[in-house]
């Protein structure tokens, strides 16, 4: 039969030329606007399925979720809406193939297109993971490939449909409550096919199984059924992908970290996608040292004749850059399964260092433990103490103390030097981190922090080269902090060297003022709470910052206000929970408040304000102003008074 939605033009815009895809959730179609001319796909949901209120749910997440990422390597979402009742979602045409259909032509891929495609997939789910959005069904099939002008590979990762934002008042996915499986059988972990709650680790797994089908061509487990895959990866031990890939093809050192993204207890798992690829890649740079590690440049493959003039691969500030050059050396993950996570790394060089000193110092012992592990940033130095290329070899920090450093000899031709810093957090009430890095006159850098499991936390790029970079006011806890001082990595550049320009690191705590923004708040899932006739203040710290506030509202009407800030055109976005209509209040410009009015409260569901920049985009081109300069939000019942407070001090 003659599809009934070719030809049409939906909501006056989108025009459907062909169908392209079919999933469990709808089908794809290639569509132009009407007006512009513009190429793109739109996702129909299957109408059946828009009946089902739990679905059409789930697909307005999809579509909440999705078009918030902005990342190179991330299916880019324009638009989100409803047509009779079919919901549709439009997103960017995409050229090429998905990596399942090149895998089934083409079999096991060579090493270093492999890590070079595998270091992009990290990427996207880094971004994804920071934002609070898990895939969850991630597989080749949902990895598109495209080749550029230059011969080289760029990936998209697609199909966030099945992602579930984090939620920790609800940890437990709507499909699983629902008693269904969400998933392919081939790349799903044991927690999900139990129905257990789920992290990011599940896609680490995933991410796992697909690294595994690419050196081997194999699945990880294959079975006559899907149940008996399902079992398998529950309850049977993984090949080493060594014993299957064609003998030399796959060495050790990559076995240990493919071994370790695929174990059965998430705990054991590496904890983000970036150490994964850290891993991956350090042990690509150390068994495939002149196919990768010799030149940040990605070339074309043998036979291929690039463009002269073609494009390199998109640039992405603030993220791991380069495919070849992973975060950290990881000279220390992926060499052995006893050592192949980011903390069991840290804790070898705690051990390694306290055994030695308590050797030396005997029957002192007792009062320097005391000295060195709870009182640790009093021995902190105000240079910096190379090596510290590692996270088990950071330099100590102590807060008000300036500590100077170069980003000096490059590690390798294709490894940049990087400074790590390691800052002891104590005592029991809530504090807040500020970090700046002074400027390098030829350097555009990065800052960077991370907790003492590897997760990062914050990252500060808002600058060019010759600039500074700062974190501001970031939340932190009892425990242990990473601070990484490193240059921005860009594709077909070499790492710079810096012998004698000297940068200087500073790191300020701060009681966690009353009524102030806990970070990060940037979704519906970590939104924070903000009582009607209360104030907060908070800090557009980035260029890319979006505070979110959520409002459980007894009263029909209310109003509100956000302060201003010098040299900021603040926007304020208004929605209520489970609709697509958002309410976008920009009435002035730079350096103004803006007034918030006209929330029609819906007693049962409570209303989401989120505070932004309002040309983000340009922000990330250019350095933001007043990424330390407070807003202060206030939302209170109409026809009574405004709640008032002393103006938020500006926090250095």
């Amino acid at each position: 039969m003659a599809d009934p939605w070719i030809g049409r033009v939906i909501d006056s815009r989108y025009r459907v030329i062909e169908r392209i895809g079919r999933g469990g959730m709808g089908s794809v179609y290639k569509v132009e606007h009407v007006r512009m001319g513009k190429i793109a796909a739109l996702k129909l949901l299957h109408p059946e399925l828009g009946q089902e209120p739990t679905l059409a749910a789930r697909f307005r997440q999809e579509a909440e979720a999705i078009s918030r990422l902005n990342h190179p390597n991330i299916v880019q979402v324009f638009d989100f809406s409803q047509v009779g009742d079919t919901l549709y979602l439009v997103m960017e045409y995409l050229a090429g193939e998905n990596l399942g259909v090149l895998l089934r032509r083409q079999g096991a891929w060579p090493m270093s297109r492999c890590v070079r495609v595998l270091a992009q997939v990290c990427d996207a789910l880094s971004e994804a993971h920071a934002t609070g959005i898990i895939h969850r069904d991630l597989k080749p099939e949902n990895i598109q490939v495209a080749r550029t002008q230059s011969g080289q590979d760029l990936v998209k990762v697609v199909d966030f449909g099945l992602s579930k934002m984090i939620d920790r008042e609800q940890p437990e996915a709507m499909e699983t409550r629902r008693g269904t499986l969400v998933g392919t059988p081939h790349y799903m972990s044991p927690e999900q096919i139990r129905g257990l709650p789920i992290d990011v680790r599940c896609d680490i797994y995933s991410l796992g199984a697909v690294t595994y089908r690419m050196l081997t061509g194999q699945h990880v487990f294959s079975a006559p059924t899907p149940v008996a895959v399902l079992t398998k990866h529950m309850s049977e031990p993984v090949v080493p992908p060594s014993r299957v890939a064609p003998e030399g093809a796959v060495p050790a050192a990559v076995d240990a970290v493919v071994l370790c993204a695929l174990a059965k207890e998430r705990e054991e798992r590496y904890p983000s996608a970036q150490l994964f690829k850290e891993a991956l890649l350090g042990a690509a740079n150390r068994s495939l040292a002149e196919a990768v590690a010799t030149s940040p440049t990605l070339r074309p493959p043998s036979g291929t004749t690039p463009a002269a003039t073609g494009p390199a691969l998109p640039e992405r500030r603030g993220a791991d850059q380069v495919d070849d050059i992973p975060l950290l050396p990881g000279r220390t993950l992926g060499t052995d399964p006893e050592a192949a996570r980011f903390t069991r790394g840290l804790r070898r060089g705690r051990v390694l260092r306290g055994g030695l000193l308590l050797a030396a110092l005997g029957a002192l012992g007792g009062a320097f433990y005391w000295y060195a592990i709870r009182r640790p940033n009093t021995l902190a130095p105000t240079r910096e103490r190379e090596p510290n290329d590692m996270p088990a070899e950071a330099t100590l920090l102590r807060p008000g103390q300036p500590v100077s450093g170069l980003l000096g000899k490059r590690l390798s031709d294709a490894e940049s030097d990087r400074d790590w810093y390691r800052l002891v957090v104590a005592g029991a009430a809530a504090q807040q981190l500020t970090a700046q890095v002074s400027a390098l006159p030829n350097m555009d850098l990065a800052l960077e922090l991370y907790d003492g499991r590897g997760q990062r936390q914050a990252a500060a790029d808002a600058a060019g080269a010759g600039l500074g970079e700062m974190i501001p006011a970031w939340p932190v806890t009892t425990g242990s902090y990473y601070l990484l001082v490193r240059e921005v990595w860009r594709v077909g550049r070499s790492p710079t060297e810096n012998v004698t320009d000297q940068y200087r690191l500073e790191v300020a705590l701060a009681m966690q003022p009353a009524n102030w923004e806990l970070e990060p708040n940037d979704a519906e899932g970590n939104a924070n709470p903000l009582a009607i006739g209360a104030t907060v203040d908070g800090l557009l710290g980035s260029a890319a910052d979006e505070d979110t506030y959520r409002v459980d509202v007894p009263h029909p009407r209310l109003v509100g206000e956000v302060s201003a800030v010098a040299g900021v055109d603040l926007v304020v976005e208004i929605w209520r929970q489970g609709s697509t209509k958002r309410k976008l209040i920009d009435a002035h410009g730079s350096g103004a408040s803006e007034a918030i009015s006209g929330i029609r409260a819906h007693l049962a569901r409570p209303i989401f304000i989120r505070v932004r920049r309002k040309d983000q985009r340009k922000s990330l081109e250019q350095a933001p102003a007043s990424l330390d300069a407070p807003y202060r939000l206030r939302v209170w019942p109409k026809g009574t008074a405004a709640p008032t407070r002393a103006r938020p001090d500006t926090r250095s």
